[in-house]
């Protein structure tokens, strides 16, 4: 759903015009996109090998996780941005400063309970992959324990 603004006016002749501009073209939520999930995007490989660890460690795929997701800007502002988007989609936020010695990068850590299944997880690193697009940043990857 676009948020648009529209005008009308008249001329003297008592013509009517009217234009719509599009002000915003929102994201859909990753709720959305979960339930209309793309078609024939691949599984990113490294998403792919993560997968086959936590099966290998003993997790039941079948079931949800807490799945916490890396992303790092340039800015504290451009990290805020990119967390406010992903709560939006229901995901716990943790912005601060990178641990990373003589960095002056940014962090958001993004927590959500997922079903870690390749149906559902190439869209979330689409969202991922956009949101740190969005924000000049990088999405440095995942992880989730073997146990729920």
């Amino acid at each position: 759903m676009a948020i648009a603004q529209r005008s009308e006016s008249w001329d003297e002749a008592g013509l009517h015009s009217m234009e719509i501009h599009v002000l915003e073209q929102p994201m859909p939520s990753l709720f959305d996109r979960l339930r209309r999930p793309s078609t024939g995007s691949a599984l990113d490989p490294g998403d792919r090998q993560v997968m086959a660890q936590l099966q290998a460690a003993g997790a039941d795929l079948t079931k949800p996780r807490d799945t916490v997701h890396w992303l790092y800007f340039p800015s504290q502002a451009a990290a805020e941005r990119a967390g406010q988007r992903l709560a939006a989609d229901g995901y716990t936020i943790d912005v601060a400063p990178s641990a990373e010695k003589d960095s002056s990068q940014w962090r958001v850590r993004a927590n959500h309970l997922l079903v870690v299944q390749p149906s559902t997880f190439s869209t979330v690193r689409s969202l991922m992959d956009q949101v740190a697009r969005d924000g000049g940043g990088d999405y440095d990857g995942w992880e989730a324990a073997a146990r729920p």
